[in-house]
């Protein structure tokens, strides 16, 4: 599985690990972008949270939360499950879900 690419040519993967999440195996990947890291977690794609606010972002459902300084957001695409969790505003997160999820971005395979 190659790991998700941001194309803005500002954003640069800086390492990984597996760890567990909810008892589950996933895939911990670690970005830098503008002296700001920020991850992304590749999960179950059913392991959707309960409890946590739904937006809609270009059609796609989208659950949020905060953790201190962190947004939180998951959501699936292309049948993979993925968290971002990022030390942003609000509309930075969302633009963050747009990348990742836009034609031009690299896909698991």
């Amino acid at each position: 599985m190659e790991p998700p690419r941001f194309t803005d040519g500002r954003t640069a993967l800086v390492g990984a690990r597996i760890r567990k999440v909810d008892q589950q195996r996933s895939a911990q990947l670690v970005y830098q972008r503008g002296g700001r890291e920020f991850q992304v977690n590749i999960v179950r794609p059913d392991a959707l949270p309960a409890g946590w606010q739904e937006r809609h972002i270009d059609g796609r459902s989208v659950y949020f939360t905060s953790l201190g300084e962190h947004r939180v957001a998951v959501f699936q695409h292309q049948g993979v499950g993925y968290t971002i969790q990022a030390p942003v505003a609000a509309g930075e997160l969302d633009a963050l879900i747009r990348e990742l999820v836009a034609p031009t971005a690299a896909r698991p395979a």
